[in-house]
């Protein structure tokens, strides 16, 4: 039987923490196998292993740029300049669409939380 994702993914991560060779798709085959977790299950751990080094990544960027002198503000234009470069006009929109509703939703939870 499938344990629930919380527990399988804090399991995983305690195992991976003691694995020596720490490759990540190697050790997924492994423990696939061993704890009979369907293709979905080991479909949403690769898909969370990607959002945490992209994450990781990120913060490491961040912190180089940080220490070079550049502000947090000029390294996200950097970064979203790098996401639309050779988009079209309407992808552009589309995203600064995207961001000004996160903005606003952020502000508007934020306000909530307050109150």
């Amino acid at each position: 039987m499938e344990q629930d994702f919380d527990n399988l993914l804090t399991s995983l991560l305690e195992s991976y923490d003691a694995d020596e060779k720490k490759d990540v798709n190697a050790f997924l085959v492994k423990k696939q196998k061993e704890l009979g977790l369907s293709d979905q299950s080991i479909s949403s751990l690769n898909e969370t292993n990607e959002w945490i080094d992209a994450f990781d990544k990120n913060a490491k960027d961040l912190d180089d740029a940080e220490k070079s002198g550049r502000s947090r503000k000029s390294w996200m234009k950097s970064r979203i300049d790098d996401i639309l470069e050779g988009r079209t006009d309407e992808e552009k929109t589309n995203v600064a669409n995207i961001i000004l509703n996160s903005n606003e939703e952020i502000i508007n939870q934020s306000l909530s939380e307050e109150e």
